[in-house]
């Protein structure tokens, strides 16, 4: 039996693009999970100032050297502002409060790591 290495070059990079995939969905998807429980777990995202809990939106995750970065967020002009505010500030609505994002990535870290990995488990056995 001959072993055609082109062949095997083109299978790696189909593999490659489909991990790409499969990961990127992975993540998208544990983003997701922290937009809701941002939305719906104390303290809440402030529900009564602009838009700005319904215009959370999740980036397209990029690739870096070890790391892949998916950017989370409202994208209102004054986002960052009440995310880094202060819990003695008047918040609207019961339960909201600072750090409506973090809050969640520090208690539920694990939760976000176990979706990707049940997704990339999924997706894996499919190929």
């Amino acid at each position: 039996m001959k072993l055609d290495y082109k062949t095997v070059e083109r299978n790696l990079q189909k593999l490659n693009k489909s991990s790409e995939k499969i990961v990127v969905k992975a993540v998208r998807a544990a983003a997701m999970q922290l937009v809701i429980d941002s939305k719906t777990k104390k303290p809440y995202a402030p529900f009564e100032t602009g838009k700005l809990y319904l215009q959370f939106l999740i980036d397209k995750p990029q690739f870096k050297i070890n790391n892949i970065l998916i950017r989370v967020g409202a994208s209102t002009p004054y986002a960052a502002r009440l995310h880094e505010g202060k819990p003695t500030w008047n918040w609207t609505l019961p339960g909201s409060g600072p750090k409506y994002i973090l809050s969640k990535i520090l208690a539920y870290g694990d939760t976000y790591i176990k979706i990707q990995h049940d997704v990339i488990q999924k997706e894996m056995g499919a190929l």
